[in-house]
């Protein structure tokens, strides 16, 4: 529900839903037991929605990250994927001020399907270049095997031949 202060306890409760099956309004009911009005409509809400009286006790921390900041980390990763979970982080704290570890917007990122791989660098090829390296590919495709069988191919690797 939408409360988040104290529990009340579960004789209180028990008393709530037994004046609210009385007829009595929220109003009447919170002056009866000393509770606020809201407070008596989220336990009569919960009773209706769930047939429960009792609360039950939150399990672990909650999440900082909803799933809308969650959309928000994926829109922008979507806009440059090169940006760090660091810098992310940071644009979130910018954004929504809502202090975030880059720990766990990596994780959320992670559980959008995006892996935290750095993009390999390529040599940037000019138009020259292009043109230059289409030619020569084309030279040397019509040649013959016997052709092919006189050349040495080397990579610039050293070879110590005889340990010298």
């Amino acid at each position: 529900m939408g409360h988040k202060g104290k529990n009340s306890s579960f004789d209180k409760r028990q008393l709530v839903i037994f004046h609210y099956k009385k007829g009595k309004s929220h109003q009447e009911i919170g002056k009866l037991i000393n509770l606020s009005k809201n407070m008596v409509a989220d336990i009569v809400k919960r009773y209706v929605r769930e047939d429960r009286i009792e609360s039950i006790l939150q399990k672990g921390r909650p999440k900082l990250l909803d799933s809308r900041d969650k959309c928000k980390i994926i829109r922008k990763i979507k806009v440059n994927l090169r940006l760090s979970a660091t810098k992310l982080t940071s644009e979130l704290y910018e954004e929504i001020s809502k202090k975030v570890d880059p720990d766990t917007v990596h994780r959320a990122l992670k559980e959008s399907g995006y892996n935290g791989k750095v993009t390999r660098k390529k040599p940037f090829i000019n138009k020259a270049n292009r043109k230059k390296r289409l030619i020569f590919a084309k030279e040397f495709i019509s040649k013959e095997q016997i052709w092919w069988n006189d050349v040495i191919f080397a990579d610039e690797s050293k070879f110590n031949i005889f340990w010298i």
